[in-house]
């Protein structure tokens, strides 16, 4: 199973979310500690007045969103409510290439999606000896992570080609694997095979483990990237009140994935002993990746009022143990000008792979939140929220293969984050004007690129006793790196990724 690693950091790799800190990755990895990080990377989204004040939430309640973050927040409900929050979201992603020509190509793109939907049925009691005053019980689907993605870059490779990292991942490994009768298959030595089979590697005279290549350096290097997918959950929730003081609450949560990506690399123009090679007239490798998955877990919160204008909040949220399969195949195009091959003439190969499907399960790290909400009397109010997770608790398991060695690279590439919220709403009349601030700080131990991701969001809103409605508008921006594959010398092109994202989310609700 050790070139299952092969396909996998060709594409999944870098997930969109990691720097290169390569130097803590074991060499035995598969390449799912990708996955473990960007399926971790949850989001306390959910309805537009919320997203409009940053997402901090974890102090405050009466909103339907407490029931993903901080359950203990559908205590404060006096009715019962019904919402949803479709929203439409704008990508726009800078791809810059970092050969000896830097080319810089914009990406655009938008989609719409429902970032939370549910109900909330409220029984409010009147003030009793035992100091109960009854709660809400609540059932919603939010969206906790968006995976949508898209750029091209374009370049002159600074000195390697893909076929470098066949030659390297192919060293030590028998010939008999690489045909088409191969004994062994997975996605690794499928990808290799595909390689051997076009004649873009090679066994070395005299072995069947070492090959060569007689395919040109410095080639110009196009890719395609289309990601899509994302991760929504389920919560049936539920929170009481105890004399207007403390509230306190819990929830199961039911969470499901899809992640999708779609990969084209092209290398045209190749360069040998420092003239144009002849020889090949180019390469296409075409990659798809289908992963989806369900998961559960549970949410446990509390909020304290010592005071009027003083909220405190605690919520936990534990695990999701998630059950995931995983699809991948990759298609090889390889053409040749009629090239003499030991008697045989190369032209055209237009290779197909063989699906290849694992199956795992994946445990995300719990998260742990502290608020503080300040209230201006009936003018607004001040908010906050602070994030701990770390990152490298997420763990791995299979049935199929040992993981062991990713579980490792999770360990020692990846640490605990802070992440902080911080939110506003001003009141004026039935009127809500608010603003908000998040930032996730970067998850990976020693990162060589800014991991950090910050979004400024707006929001106003409008309520009477009946009807409410919100909008909000999120920008979110952060770098990111990009490799479509690696190799032991640290020649892979490196691409950076400027990505910027605009989201407007509208949340219609009644109250019943």
């Amino acid at each position: 199973m050790k070139l299952k690693s092969t396909l996998t950091l060709l594409s999944i790799a870098i997930a969109l979310s990691t720097s290169t800190a390569w130097a803590q990755v074991n060499p035995e990895s598969f390449g799912l500690y990708n996955e473990a990080l960007t399926f971790s990377q949850t989001q306390f989204n959910g309805s537009a007045r919320i997203q409009g004040i940053g997402g901090a939430q974890v102090a405050l309640g009466g909103d339907i969103s407490s029931a993903l973050s901080n359950p203990a927040g559908l205590g404060f409900y006096n009715r019962s409510e019904f919402s949803l929050t479709p929203s439409l979201n704008f990508f726009r992603s800078d791809a810059k290439y970092d050969g000896d020509n830097n080319t810089s190509i914009l990406s655009e793109s938008e989609n719409f999606n429902f970032n939370q939907l549910g109900v909330v049925i409220n029984r409010t009691r009147e003030e009793s000896e035992d100091g109960f005053r009854g709660g809400s019980f609540a059932i919603t689907l939010s969206r906790t992570n968006s995976f949508k993605n898209e750029f091209t870059y374009d370049g002159f490779s600074k000195g390697s080609s893909i076929v470098d990292f066949f030659l390297e991942q192919a060293d030590g490994v028998q010939v008999n694997l690489l045909e088409n009768d191969g004994a062994i298959f997975d996605s690794g030595t499928e990808l290799l095979s595909l390689a051997y089979n076009s004649f873009l590697i090679n066994p070395i005279d005299g072995t069947n483990d070492q090959y060569e290549t007689f395919v040109g350096v410095e080639p110009r290097q196009r890719e395609t990237v289309k990601v899509s997918g994302a991760q929504y959950q389920w919560n049936i929730s539920g929170g009481a009140n105890y004399k207007d003081q403390l509230y306190f609450g819990g929830g199961l949560g039911i969470a499901t994935l899809n992640y999708k990506m779609r990969t084209i690399y092209n290398e045209t123009e190749f360069i040998f002993d420092g003239q144009p090679d002849d020889f090949i007239n180019g390469i296409t490798l075409e990659e798809e990746t289908d992963i989806d998955g369900i998961g559960v877990n549970a949410t446990f919160g509390l909020i304290f009022r010592p005071v009027d204008v003083i909220s405190l909040g605690l919520s936990y949220v534990t695990p999701t143990w998630y059950e995931i399969n995983d699809d991948t195949f990759s298609d090889l195009s390889v053409s040749y000008n009629n090239v003499d091959f030991n008697g045989e003439i190369l032209n055209d190969f237009n290779l197909n792979g063989r699906l290849f499907a694992s199956n795992y399960s994946l445990r995300t790290p719990s998260k742990l939140n502290f608020g503080v909400a300040y209230f201006f009397g009936k003018n607004g109010f001040l908010t906050g929220d602070i994030e701990m997770v770390d990152y490298s608790g997420a763990n791995l398991g299979s049935d199929d293969f040992s993981p062991t060695a990713d579980n490792q690279t999770i360990r020692g590439l990846y640490r605990r984050a802070v992440n902080f919220r911080v939110g506003s709403e001003y009141r004026i009349d039935n009127f809500r004007l608010r603003a908000g601030y998040a930032y996730w700080s970067d998850p990976i131990e020693n990162s060589t690129v800014d991991g950090t991701k910050q979004n400024i969001n707006v929001g106003f809103g409008y309520r009477n006793k009946k009807f409410f409605a919100d909008v909000a508008v999120i920008n979110a921006f952060g770098d990111q790196s990009y490799s479509p594959y690696f190799l032991g010398d640290g020649s892979e092109p490196e691409i950076a990724l400027d990505n910027k994202s605009t989201n407007v989310a509208v949340t219609v609700g009644f109250n019943f």
